[in-house]
């Protein structure tokens, strides 16, 4: 039994911190592309009563530097007869007595739970990611030999074996017996497959998936499909379309009508509930995965694949950004298959306020940049170890050369046009050309090794923009190949390649 107190009695609760480490989606994937780009296991490993086993409030009030909490509490009455059973308690006089907890249970467990773990993995000679604190590696000799990633008390784990054992028998020591499956397992909700031969993966959410219950209402057969959804419809609606947004960890394909009914949520009408139907039961008939396949070399690219979707409606416009970055060898590449690894995606609305094509297909370009020059930072730790803030920033601004060749590639041609162009000019949007010159000088600085121009036909993000296209090239990539029909048109600054001698 655990004794857990009701939050709202908590007196200090608000100014508690609530954290608990959590990995970011492409952290997730970083780790499985290293497993296979370098023939490592896969492990799951969790903690059992994670958050009963915390560092103590003395510990937290040393590390932090904060003062030492106290907390006590009284039971219900009915609680307190079940306690006075007990020989030690029976005397229990809840007028002159209160009962001391010393942490787990509170607001502030979890953060207690993350400083243990974080302690006993540091001590294991692991350091966190600049970037991305719950990535963390280990390095001997300036060669990596461990990496891992934690999600509260979930933790994913390859490496050379004597490293995991090693941490795995540190983390034993503290947290007493831990629930370990290599190769197979369910981690974060995402089920991953290792072969213990090829140390190929195959990441999929397919069971839950095939759990996930379409609407069967009455109320939808035969009604309008512009007649307003509320009450318990409307609840049903918004309960199964954030439960299948889940499911975009693994169903890249799935992102962009997914995105649109989320954008239709606030007003939705029968039409909205007959297509999220739809699309779950076509998710379910149609089981995919994402799946990392053994590379030729280890890969030394990170290509950002940018498009955008633009269309007026009336005085207003609607404009859609997707993104795939993914890991793959070489710093060009032509026309053929081109092996890669997924590292993260994205089929959301603008940030930005756009009034046409060329200005969405920047905008995209350039929020593709700002994620990936980050994710970058991280894929160059995996090589040279975790970096000082200062190093990443020299990363950033192209002072610190990285060893992982940046591509930014984009299907619009007036874009590449403008970034590459001799003479930057202004375009009848002049606030744009802050954006051009933003891209244009990690171009020179050789930040971006390669701005690149692939036909349209061949753009993998359009399918995170359009949901009219075909799937054929999306699915593809996600079984670990792109595939490219005509010639990419590269472009790299001759100023970065003088600075590079």
């Amino acid at each position: 039994a655990r004794l857990t107190v009701r939050g709202f009695k908590d007196a200090d609760a608000q100014e508690m911190s609530a954290f608990s480490g959590t990995a970011s989606r492409w952290a997730q994937r970083i780790v499985v592309s290293e497993a296979v780009a370098r023939g490592w296991p896969l492990l799951s490993v969790d903690v059992a009563k994670a958050f009963l086993q915390g560092v103590t409030y003395e510990e937290l009030a040393e590390m932090t530097g904060r003062p030492q909490r106290e907390v006590n509490f009284t039971l219900p009455p009915a609680s307190l007869e079940v306690l006075r059973r007990i020989p030690e308690f029976s005397s229990c006089d809840a007028s002159s007595e209160v009962f001391h907890k010393p942490g787990t249970g509170l607001r502030d467990a979890p953060q207690a739970f993350s400083t243990k773990l974080r302690k006993v993995i540091g001590s294991c000679s692991f350091r966190a990611s600049v970037v991305q604190p719950e990535l963390e590696l280990k390095h001997e000799s300036r060669q990596l030999i461990a990496l891992l990633c934690k999600h509260v008390d979930d933790i994913k784990m390859t490496g050379q074996r004597d490293a995991i054992l090693h941490v795995i028998r540190a983390l034993e020591a503290v947290f007493g017996k831990l629930e370990i499956q290599w190769h197979t397992f369910t981690n974060c909700g995402v089920h991953h497959v290792q072969d213990p031969s090829t140390f190929e993966v195959t990441l999929d959410q397919t069971a839950f998936i095939a759990a996930c219950k379409p609407i069967c209402s009455p109320e939808v057969s035969g009604a309008a499909a512009d007649k307003p959804i509320e009450g318990a419809l409307f609840t049903q609606f918004f309960s199964l379309l954030m439960t299948i947004a889940f499911a975009t960890i693994t169903r890249i394909d799935l992102a962009i009508y997914i995105a649109a009914l989320q954008k239709a949520a606030s007003k939705a009408c029968m039409i909205h509930v007959r297509r999220l139907n739809a699309l779950v039961r076509w998710a379910q008939r149609n089981p995919k995965a994402l799946t990392y396949r053994r590379l030729p070399q280890y890969p030394d690219a990170f290509v950002l694949i940018s498009d955008a979707a633009f269309k007026a409606d009336g005085d207003t416009g609607l404009s859609m950004r997707g993104a795939v970055h993914v890991r793959t060898i070489g710093r060009k590449f032509c026309v053929g298959r081109v092996p890669m690894h997924f590292i993260d995606h994205a089929a959301r609305s603008q940030r930005h306020v756009t009034r046409a094509t060329f200005s969405s297909e920047l905008f995209a370009a350039t929020d593709a940049v700002d994620t990936g020059v980050i994710q970058r930072i991280a894929l160059h730790e995996l090589q040279h170890g975790a970096v000082s803030n200062t190093v990443a920033r020299s990363i950033l601004d192209g002072s610190t050369r990285s060893s992982i060749a940046l591509a930014l590639v984009v299907d619009a041609l007036s874009v590449h046009a403008a970034v590459t162009a001799s003479n930057v000019k202004v375009p009848a949007d002049q606030s744009l050309v802050v954006h051009i010159r933003w891209i244009r000088p990690l171009l020179d600085s050789g930040v971006l090794a390669h701005m690149v121009w692939v036909d349209t036909r061949d753009m993998l993000a359009d399918a995170l923009t359009k949901g009219a296209i075909d799937r054929e090239a999306i699915h593809s990539a996600m079984d670990g190949t792109w595939v490219i029909s005509h010639q990419p048109k590269f472009w790299a600054s001759a100023l970065a390649a003088r600075r590079a001698l």
